[in-house]
Parts: C-alpha cells; sequence; structure tokens
C-alpha cells in the first residue's frame, strides 16, 4: 500500500510525546526500520525536512534517550486475507551506535536521528565464567538476565559443553562469538547465527531449523498485471545478488589446523560439497565447480583446543562458523507492499505461475521457500511505502535440464 495518508507515526518517550500522528508524514525525507541476520540488534532512521531548522533545533534528541515507536496502519481486510499493522519497538536515540559517519550523510536543513533497540541499553562489557555448559544453555541464561522482555526465543538446543570466560566483553559481542562454539549432533555441518529482530524475538539457532521448523507467514507471487501495484501478493521489483566468489573462495577447500588436549597439532580438511548432504540429493549450492581450488586452498588456525572431552564438537563448531556464509550467497532482494510480520527470521514463499513448459522467464528456481535475512520497511523522500525483503536460500532443487545443472555442486 503506497497510499501514506492512512499511515501514522507515533513517537513518545517517558517525558512527552512528538512526531505523532498528528504531523504530517509528507515532512519526513525518511522512515526506515530495519533488521538483519548479521546485525544484533534492529535500527531506525528518521529524517525530517525542515530547511528552517525549526523541528531539528526543539526536538531534544539526547544520546540514550528511550522511545517507543509505532508505524504502520490498522489492520483490513482484502478479498480473504488480512493487511497492515505495526511495527512496535522500543528504541534509544542512539547517533554514535549505529553510524559513527552520519554527520557527512546529513544535508543542511534534513537533520537525520537514529535509534537503536532499547535492548542494547544493557549491553556492558563483563567478566563472567560459564564452566562445564553447553553453548545453548548459556544463551539461555544471557537472554534471562539480560534480555527479559524478549517476546519469543527460538533456539537450537547444542551438544558438548564447553568451559568459556566472557572476559571485558560486551553482551552482544560474547554471544555472536558463541556461535563459533556451538554445535548439534542432528545437524553436524550447520553453522549458528544470533540476532534479535523487530518484533522482540530473539534467535540463536542455525539455517536448517530455520528453513524447516518454520512455516512461511506469506505467499508472494511473480506476475506482471495491470492490478499489480494494488495487489499485496504480488512482487513489485526484484533482483538477484551472487556474493560468494570474492568472499568465501578461500574457504571453499581448506585445511584447518588446531592444538588438541594433548598438545597435538590437527590438521583436518574439509570442502564445501560435504556441508550439502543434509539437504538432499537434488539440492544445489549456487557455486560453480570451476570455483572450487584444485588442491588446499590454505590453512585456516582455529586455536587452541584444550577441552579433550568435547575436542570433536569444538573443531567442527569453528569449522562450520567459518563456512557458514558460503551457503547463503545467492540471495534475492525483492520489495513488496509494508507488511510489520516481514522480519529477519522469518520464511516466505515465492511462486511462479508457469504458463508451458516453454516458460522459463523468470527461473523456476526462484519458486519455494525463502529465508528474511534482513528487512527494511519505508517511506522513502517520494512519499511511497513499501517494506524491501533481502531473501535467501542454502540450496536450490534444479531441474537436471537446466544449462547450468552439471555445472553447479
Amino acid at each position: 500500500m503506497n497510499d501514506i495518508t492512512v499511515y501514522t507515526l507515533d513517537l513518545t518517550s517517558d517525558y512527552f510525546s512528538l512526531l505523532s500522528k498528528d504531523f504530517p508524514l509528507q515532512t519526513y525525507k525518511k522512515i526506515l526500520f530495519t533488521d538483519s541476520i548479521f546485525s544484533f540488534y534492529p535500527y531506525a532512521e528518521i529524517s525530517i525536512k525542515d530547511p528552517m531548522g525549526i523541528i531539528g533545533g526543539s526536538l531534544p534528541f539526547i544520546e540514550g534517550m528511550s522511545f517507543s515507536i509505532k508505524f504502520g496502519f490498522e489492520k483490513r481486510k482484502i478479498q480473504d486475507r488480512e493487511v497492515g499493522g505495526y511495527i512496535e519497538h522500543d528504541f534509544i536515540s542512539s547517533e554514535l551506535q549505529i553510524k559513527p559517519e552520519a554527520a557527512s550523510e546529513i544535508i543542511s536543513g534534513i537533520p537525520l536521528i537514529m535509534f537503536i533497540s532499547k535492548h542494547f541499553e544493557k549491553d556492558f562489557k563483563e567478566c563472567n565464567i560459564y564452566k562445564d555448559v553447553t553453548v545453548s544453555e548459556i544463551v539461555k541464561n544471557i537472554i534471562s538476565s539480560k534480555y527479559s522482555k524478549i517476546k519469543n526465543k527460538f533456539i537450537t538446543e547444542t551438544n558438548g559443553k564447553i568451559n568459556v570466560s566472557q572476559y571485558n566483553i560486551k553482551t552482544k559481542d560474547f554471544i555472536k562469538n558463541l556461535c563459533s562454539y556451538a554445535y548439534s549432533q542432528s545437524q553436524p555441518a550447520e553453522g549458528f547465527y544470533t540476532f534479535i529482530n523487530l518484533k522482540n524475538e530473539i534467535y540463536f539457532t542455525t539455517l536448517f531449523d530455520l528453513f524447516n521448523k518454520q512455516q512461511p507467514i506469506k505467499k508472494f507471487y511473480f506476475k506482471i498485471s495491470p492490478e499489480m501495484t494494488l495487489d499485496d501478493t504480488i512482487i513489485q521489483n526484484y533482483f538477484i545478488l551472487y556474493g560468494g566468489l570474492p568472499q568465501h573462495y578461500n574457504h571453499y577447500a581448506n585445511n584447518t589446523i588446531y592444538l588438541n588436549s594433548s598438545g597435538q597439532l590437527v590438521k583436518e580438511t574439509k570442502q564445501i560439497q560435504e556441508y550439502i548432504k543434509q539437504y538432499g540429493n537434488k539440492s544445489k549450492l549456487t557455486i560453480t565447480k570451476q570455483s572450487l581450488p584444485e588442491k588446499q586452498s590454505q590453512n585456516n588456525y582455529i586455536g587452541i583446543i584444550q577441552d579433550k572431552e568435547n575436542e570433536k564438537y569444538i573443531s567442527q563448531a569453528k569449522r562450520n562458523y567459518m563456512l557458514r556464509d558460503a551457503l547463503i550467497t545467492y540471495r534475492m532482494s525483492i520489495n513488496v507492499h509494508f507488511d510489520p510480520e516481514l522480519v529477519t527470521g522469518k520464511i516466505v514463499e515465492l511462486e511462479i505461475k508457469k504458463k508451458t513448459d516453454k516458460d522459463i522467464l523468470p527461473s523456476q528456481e526462484y519458486s519455494g521457500k525463502w529465508l528474511i535475512i534482513e528487512s527494511k520497511h519505508y517511506i522513502n523522500d517520494k512519499n511511497m511505502a513499501y517494506t524491501q525483503l533481502l531473501l535467501t536460500k542454502p540450496t536450490l532443487e534444479i531441474d537436471s535440464n537446466n544449462p547450468q545443472y552439471k555445472n553447479l555442486i
């Protein structure tokens, strides 16, 4: 829905209410809410058209001030489905924690106000010691003590007990570092991700569980029609991103080396092909055979592992963590109607209605389940409201008659 007259933005603190629903949205240069699988906390940006400096000079946005922000429009029925709703999240104004370079981006007369999730408020450097516990138990302990206002938790149980210290490290950095220790026997080749989304949900889990333990929250269609701009189920725009080779080439085939609990230097070989097995025989990674090094590309030292009992768990977890992003280099960016339910960590389904067997555009591989790894909810400088999603899937099920079938691993 692009008619911004139905949208409202409420921004309130404990002390006052400002930029309320009576404030015209045409006054904004940009409104943005975003979360990502790669960034632990959600954040927001609000840019105001204020050439005279009247608004910007009177709004007391002090670093660390708390705000509750609500953006969207009342839910309504369209045919057999419900559309609309609100993004509701608590933030703190925090320019320095998000974009230190933002001062150079601010054009005179267009003040940019930035917010980071209020969950950041308890993110202090701490010293804690955890002995003989699983990674998932540590994560649950952190959530209960630091993120008590989280609505939902999505945690994959891990195997192997570890001894680890949080030594003068912020909570966000420590919990992200725990991903490199996390290992699940039921998913021996899966790396872990952790993040909080705009719906106040925290994840510490694997790609496999994200794809297989959730149902799609919405289905979208590739379709060209006169009504497409009015239909919230039609993808308005899309493009494919291939980001694998420059970032992950050195990890496609490598040796991992570590010093074990007996003081021996252990060298193990792992190739990217081994990480596809659990997705089924028909699956292909979007990595060409030509891009694989003919021999092991490099040695990766993953540290000293002194825990004899859990040595294999920890070494495998570190290898998985090193390779995890190589499985999501195939990505699609889509623009759809504003929808606050579409946040990072959720699954959507895309469908192409193929008219004939010769109809190959767009590619039939675009159909199926996709994971949202980044969501952005916008009103832009043209007063257009929409949601932009970055989607991924670790593997594709490609028809054997596809010209690239034999070229992908």
